[in-house]
């Protein structure tokens, strides 16, 4: 899920129970928006000793490469793709 900011309303704009339930609401999106995002899961892992991988053979593939395509999928995933970072 991309993450969502609502922003406040004006100071002035006058909150009826309808609005602050609006308001509630949305802030709820915005707060849902922040968990469980892949990138910021993602960033909590620390990746040593492996070589960038996008290929998988699952027929031949070893355990090295596995290995090195679930990092560098982790990786992207804490840059916000692949080409990014």
């Amino acid at each position: 899920m991309r993450r969502v900011f609502v922003g406040s309303p004006p100071p002035s704009m006058h909150q009826s129970a309808e609005g602050r339930f609006v308001v509630s609401a949305l802030r709820e999106i915005e707060m849902a928006s922040f968990e469980k995002d892949p990138g910021v899961i993602a960033s909590d892992f620390t990746i040593t000793n492996y070589t960038e991988t996008r290929e998988l053979d699952v027929a031949t593939a070893t355990l090295t490469d596995l290995a090195n395509v679930v990092a560098t999928l982790l990786l992207d995933l804490a840059r916000g793709g692949a080409k990014k970072g």
